[in-house]
C-alpha cells in the first residue's frame, strides 16, 4: 500500500483536500465491473459463434454485415442523413463505376453455366519432393 506522508496531510488546507471514493465503494464497483465484463464476454462469444455459423452455412458476408450493423444502430434521423451521403460518396469517388466495370463473381443463387464461357484448367499437382 502506498505510504502517505503524515506531515503533509496534517498541514493540508481545505482547498488542498481532494474527495475520493471510499475503498468499499471502489471494491464493489470493480467487482460489479468484472461481473458485467464476464457477462459481456459470454454474450460476445455467443454472438460470434452465431455469426460464424451463418457465414459458413448461409454465406453471410461478414464485412457487409458489419457495415449494415453500423447503419442499423443509427436512429432513423441519422440514417436518413448518412445513407444518402454514403451513396453519394460511392458515386463521387468512382467506386460505383469501378464496381460496375469489374467482372462479376458467381453468386450461389445464379444458375451456373458450364464454366461461364471460360476454359477451366485443373490446378497443377506439385512436383517437388517437399510436397510429397
Amino acid at each position: 500500500m502506498a505510504k502517505i506522508s503524515e506531515d503533509r496531510t496534517e498541514d493540508a488546507t481545505g482547498s488542498e483536500v481532494t474527495k475520493m471514493i471510499s475503498g468499499t465503494k471502489l471494491k464493489k464497483l470493480l467487482r460489479d465491473q468484472r461481473t458485467g465484463q464476464d457477462s459481456m464476454d459470454e454474450i460476445r462469444g455467443t454472438m460470434g459463434n452465431a455469426v460464424k455459423q451463418v457465414v459458413e452455412k448461409d454465406n453471410l458476408d461478414k464485412k457487409m454485415f458489419g457495415w449494415v450493423k453500423q447503419l442499423d444502430r443509427m436512429t432513423p434521423e441519422k440514417l436518413a442523413y448518412h445513407l444518402p451521403n454514403f451513396l453519394y460518396m460511392l458515386d463521387a469517388s468512382g467506386l460505383s463505376a469501378r464496381a460496375e466495370d469489374a467482372k462479376k463473381l458467381p453468386l450461389g443463387d445464379e444458375e451456373e453455366s458450364e464454366g461461364h464461357g471460360r476454359k477451366i484448367t485443373p490446378f497443377p499437382k506439385p512436383s517437388s519432393v517437399a510436397a510429397e
